[in-house]
């Protein structure tokens, strides 16, 4: 049997209000779609939608 090795916690990664900013504003870019844009960016679409409430929420 092989050797089954345990992996560490995966980092989560941080995103600046900036960078979130740039992927909100992929979204509806040359048809691209919520999914689109949350695949391309390795993210869930809920992820895009908590976003788009907390700019919203921060005034940006």
């Amino acid at each position: 049997m092989g050797h089954v090795g345990v992996l560490g916690r995966e980092r989560r990664r941080r995103w600046s209000d900036a960078e979130k900013i740039s992927v909100l504003e992929r979204v509806g870019v040359n048809g691209r779609t919520v999914t689109d844009v949350a695949r391309e960016a390795d993210l869930t679409r809920q992820h895009i939608y908590q976003w788009r409430q907390e700019m919203r929420r921060k005034g940006l």
